[in-house]
């Protein structure tokens, strides 16, 4: 089984580049970075194994609210039935693999350019900074 977890992702438009005025030798782009597991996948669909994975990810989506719900607020036999409709998985993994691409391949004035627009734009900051980062930038 192959899983690709994703992380920040941008379109980077040939605008955004410093040299596209000198040059005009630009095009767009897609900034992303993701992992990949891939390993041998086993179904997981009786109670003993669902129940806990169920309770630690409700935990860890619902602590940070102030009135956590919690699956036990629900009552027993509707919580069963919905647990019938869930088939967990559990993937032993043999590899794991990043990958990234965040304009590492530019110029740096690209890679200014580039990390200054996406940081003005709360949806590709994450990217921004990757970009700042692994392109050997100032902070």
């Amino acid at each position: 089984m192959l899983v690709v977890f994703r992380g920040p992702d941008a379109y980077v438009s040939p605008s955004l580049y410093a040299t596209k005025k000198a040059t005009g030798k630009v095009v767009p782009t897609w900034n992303y970075a993701l992992v990949q597991a891939r390993g041998k996948v086993k179904l997981r669909d009786y109670s003993d194994w669902l129940t806990p994975q169920l309770n630690a990810l409700t935990t860890a989506r619902e602590e940070s609210r102030p009135e956590p719900w919690s699956v036990t607020d629900a009552p027993p036999d509707y919580i069963d039935a919905q647990k019938r409709a869930i088939v967990g998985i559990e993937i032993e993994i043999a590899v794991l693999e990043g990958k990234w691409k965040v304009s590492q391949n530019q110029p740096e004035s690209n890679r200014q350019s580039v990390a200054a627009a996406l940081g003005k734009d709360e949806r590709t900051h994450e990217m921004a900074q990757l970009v700042r980062t692994y392109g050997k930038l100032d902070p």
